[in-house]
């Protein structure tokens, strides 16, 4: 099932929307890395076909060292930052394609947009386990962000996947 989430075929679109107080609160504390609620809309068919998932955990992506540079005591200054998504924030039970996280990587300072896409494949190329990826675009509160990386959270699920004899951990 995951699999369908990285299929290389088609750019797919995750469309996210908040509340004002929930985006304000993002957009100027989110070097705290705190999750807010979203809705999310992920739209995979040509035709417009999509899934709805409501209120799922988003939050602003990066370390300590990179995050805080994006924001100063008035809020956001990139234009442009990576997200985690949480779809058991809210409820334990859900899951978006069997996984309980994902990631969108901004890839801001890659001009390329292909840095993260042939790092990751090489590394499967060579055996060595690592996350899948596939490009979408997000979108929030109907403004398109731009072209992101979608990549595979590496918890239980992922080594589940990997090392099945040895269970999810």
């Amino acid at each position: 099932e995951r699999s369908f989430v990285f299929a290389q075929s088609k750019i797919r679109e995750y469309r996210f929307t908040l509340d004002e107080a929930d985006l304000t609160k993002l957009d100027t504390e989110g070097w705290k890395e705190e999750f807010v609620r979203a809705d999310l809309k992920f739209v995979h068919g040509e035709d417009g076909v999509s899934e709805d998932y409501e209120e799922v955990g988003l939050r602003y992506k990066g370390s300590n060292y990179s995050l805080p540079k994006c924001f100063d005591n008035t809020g956001k200054m990139c234009a442009k930052i990576s997200y985690k998504i949480k779809f058991t924030e809210y409820d334990k039970d859900k899951r978006f394609y069997k996984m309980k996280k994902l990631c969108l990587h901004s890839m801001k300072n890659d001009p390329t947009k292909m840095h993260d896409m042939l790092a990751y494949e090489l590394f499967r190329e060579m055996g060595i386990p690592a996350p899948r990826t596939a490009y979408a675009n997000v979108y929030v509160n109907n403004n398109l962000i731009g072209l992101f990386v979608t990549v595979e959270e590496p918890d239980g699920r992922f080594t589940a996947s990997r090392w099945p004899e040895h269970g999810d951990g």
